[in-house]
């Protein structure tokens, strides 16, 4: 893993404890990490760099104790189904395609929460 995957991923791991953490973070992390312009204004060429960092980065974050899901109406979190981080990945891929890379309507596509016994009755796998 690239080192500063690693500091990013010990901030996401630091934040897992008391939130979860939002589509939009994960982008805006990576892009820094890529040195890309704001994410708002990227060429295609720069959003395909932002992609596939992005899924690097989120294929990380499964191996390391966090999980994928979409915020329910109780402000919880429902897990997806399959946590299996290709096939999350390939999600993911597919839904930012779906939305072209739209800088603001990707921001919303998954959230991510770490594995915790005691918050997992609230969290559904």
């Amino acid at each position: 893993m690239r080192k500063e995957y690693q500091d990013e991923l010990d901030g996401f791991l630091r934040e897992g404890d008391e939130d979860y953490i939002g589509f939009w973070e994960i982008k805006s992390a990576v892009s820094s990490l890529l040195n890309l312009p704001n994410t708002n204004s990227l060429s295609k060429s720069d959003s395909e760099k932002l992609l596939k960092g992005v899924l690097e980065f989120v294929q990380i974050m499964l191996r390391n104790g966090f999980m994928v899901g979409r915020p329910n109406d109780r402000a919880e979190c429902d897990a997806w189904p399959d946590q299996n981080p290709a096939h999350v990945a390939k999600k993911i891929e597919q839904e930012w395609v779906r939305l072209k890379g739209d800088a603001f309507d990707t921001n919303f596509i998954a959230y991510f929460f770490k594995i915790n016994p005691e918050k997992k009755k609230k969290r559904k796998a």
